[in-house]
């Protein structure tokens, strides 16, 4: 397994142009090197930018896409959305998170995350209003200590 420490990456960038290529193979002080290291992830994932949605999983209707209750999905509204992308959606006055996906005739499908979300389907030319692809899925993976 490599990783790569985006916070050295990012600083590196400047002093060396193959700065991008360098992988962390090792750690010699785990603990000062991530303190030194940390990047803003604000930054990372666009929040702060006009056109960028947090929104949170209340359910599990989204266990289908690798989704869990309680995950943030980091929404862009500007995004141009394209078959695979899953996006966020008005249906009958509530969002609703749909993976976009071509039908057998051409046309275009938005799927849902459990099985009794009936599929959407739109026409080749038909415009799709969407309000924004998810870009972004943060879970948590430990609870924070309280």
């Amino acid at each position: 397994m490599s990783i790569t420490v985006l916070g050295r990456s990012e600083r590196l960038r400047h002093l060396l142009p193959e700065a991008d290529s360098l992988r962390i193979s090792g750690f010699q002080s785990a603990a000062g090197e991530w303190e030194e290291n940390a990047i803003s992830l604000d930054r990372l994932v666009g929040l702060g930018e006009s056109p960028i949605w947090v929104v949170m999983v209340d359910d599990e209707s989204l266990l289908e896409f690798g989704i869990y209750p309680g995950d943030r999905l980091i929404i862009d509204r500007a995004a141009e959305c394209r078959p695979g992308h899953l996006v966020i959606m008005d249906v009958n006055g509530q969002y609703e998170v749909r993976r976009l996906t071509h039908d057998n005739q051409g046309g275009r499908l938005l799927l849902g995350g459990h099985r009794q979300a009936r599929p959407i389907s739109y026409g080749r030319d038909e415009p799709l209003d969407v309000c924004g692809v998810v870009t972004f899925v943060l879970s948590y993976v430990a609870q924070p200590a309280m």
